[in-house]
């Protein structure tokens, strides 16, 4: 018995490691509240600005914009502490309207981004200094509406790159585990395993290349190439998809190696790939885990296998050898039975749990492009049939590959489009799960109650089906600040 190489107890190790820092959180988050609350009008400056999401988050960016619509620089790093993320003040604000833009990532690495205002009512210290502070006597400038401060989102570049690298990146991981798979199940002349294991190989190279230009892209298009700042690389790297992006190069490195325990190897590459998968998405924030994730390695595997088959039937079919492939295509045939019929049902299970109604499939961003794929799908089981029913007898009677080369062919294109879709729905979230505030307040409404100069502060509170009026005598300050504010709520500032 010959001794395992040592490159792969090398590549072994170097997965023990990169599994162990693995911290993730299998869930989507949601923007619940703040302190200050959005449009609060305080008097008193505070210490700190706390935002409070549903799950743990881990924050990319959170800015404040002043009255002038310039950002404030006397803010320290913004600090996360489970669903609180708090960004420190480190002097005291003057009087105006502020706005708060924040982007973090989830769990799952999908990114939840927003804004809040909050005014200042004068010129004030921190709430921790108790020294006395005389209110002026003149009344300050009323507070004019600021134009939108930009968001996070503004500044960082187009998502299009992104998303062609991901669509990229999952068809060489499909590609890689297919080809694996369809080596071990599947019988092939010497010629054609040869030409099966270079291409593995290849795809592996090309899949550490992605993952790394998958991540560098990944980490501008939250952060802006201005913006980036090295504490972004640990933000992505604790990130399930940072995490999922480093077994998978792990994954590669192991298809990427030759030797004579390429097959041992290749398999374990390709489970390393198939987990790498299950580490970010739907599967790992959704419910029920026990169900989603592993119907998403049979998608996985199923879905590899057919796409990396088509490729391996064209070589077949144009450099031969064709006295074997009446043997393969009998092979292929039989398995694809059941792995079509697996793929079916994991990805009707897994559609059934995200999009909940029949109503939510054409109402929805998600059901419809899970119409899409269903659509594509149809299409791929037709001219699988057609292949299977005639285009595959013909060939074995007349020796002529041009018409099922071609059926195949489309068939790969067709793939292409499903495979694209599919890994649009996994940025998409499902139909239950919007990223949207759950509990924020409506607006402030102020409104004069009598000739006095009195006010009253009516505030609509989200946890209650009605609202509640508290009186309160307003400052001469304070009343021209509510003046200021309360025109923004009349259309055209009518009185």
């Amino acid at each position: 018995m010959r001794p395992i190489p040592t490159e792969f107890w090398r590549l072994a190790l170097i997965t023990v490691v990169t599994l162990l820092p693995a911290q993730i959180a299998w869930a989507h988050a949601q923007f619940t509240g703040s302190d200050p609350a959005a449009d609060a009008i305080l008097e008193n400056a505070p210490v700190e600005i706390i935002l409070t999401f549903s799950q743990p988050v881990t924050p990319v960016s959170v800015t404040l914009a002043g009255p002038d619509n310039a950002i404030v620089d006397t803010v320290g790093e913004p600090i996360a502490n489970g669903e609180r993320v708090s960004l420190p003040l480190t002097a005291p604000l003057d009087a105006g309207l502020y706005s708060v833009s924040y982007r973090v990532l989830s769990g799952d690495s999908h990114s939840i981004s927003g804004e809040f205002r909050f005014s200042m009512s004068t010129s004030s210290v921190p709430v921790e200094d108790t020294a006395p502070k005389a209110m002026p006597e003149t009344p300050t400038e009323p507070i004019a509406e600021l134009p939108a401060s930009p968001s996070v989102r503004d500044t960082v570049p187009s998502d299009t790159l992104e998303k062609t690298i991901r669509v990229a990146f999952v068809i060489t991981v499909l590609l890689a585990v297919g080809l694996v798979i369809f080596r071990l199940t599947i019988s092939l002349p010497e010629s054609l395993d040869s030409w099966v294991v270079m291409l593995t190989r290849r795809t592996g190279r090309v899949g550490l290349v992605l993952a790394v230009f998958y991540f560098t892209v990944a980490m501008l298009t939250l952060t802006g190439i201005e913006g980036v700042r090295l504490s972004h690389l640990y933000v992505i790297l604790q990130s399930s998809i940072g995490i999922s992006l480093l077994v998978a190069a792990v994954g590669f490195l192991f298809l990427s190696i030759s030797g004579r325990y390429e097959r041992v190897v290749g398999g374990v590459g390709a489970t390393i790939l198939l987990a790498s998968r299950v580490l970010t998405g739907h599967p790992a924030s959704q419910e029920p885990i026990y169900v989603l994730v592993p119907a998403m390695v049979v998608h996985v595997a199923t879905a590899g296998f057919w796409f990396a088959s088509l490729w391996v039937l064209l070589r077949l079919l144009r450099k031969g050898p064709l006295a074997d492939a009446s043997q393969i295509l009998g092979a292929f045939a039989r398995i694809a039975v059941w792995s079509v019929s697996a793929l079916l049902l994991v990805g009707i299970t897994m559609a059934t749990i995200h999009v909940k109604s029949v109503n939510a499939l054409f109402v929805s961003a998600y059901g419809q492009l899970v119409l899409w794929k269903l659509g594509g799908a149809g299409g791929l089981l037709i001219l699988a049939m057609v292949n299977k029913l005639w285009l595959t007898p013909d060939l074995l009677v007349r020796l002529d590959t041009r018409r099922l080369r071609t059926s195949i062919g489309v068939e790969a294109v067709l793939m292409f489009i499903v495979i694209a879709i599919s890994t649009l729905l996994a940025a998409t979230s499902p139909v239950e799960d919007a990223n949207t505030p759950i509990s924020q307040p409506e607006p402030a409404q102020i409104s004069e109650l009598n000739d006095t100069g009195d006010f009253e502060l009516q505030v609509a509170l989200s946890s209650t089906p009605y609202s509640e009026t508290q009186p309160h005598t307003l400052t001469p300050a304070e009343r021209l600040n509510a003046l200021a504010r309360a025109d923004s709520f009349r259309p055209g500032g009518a009185p």
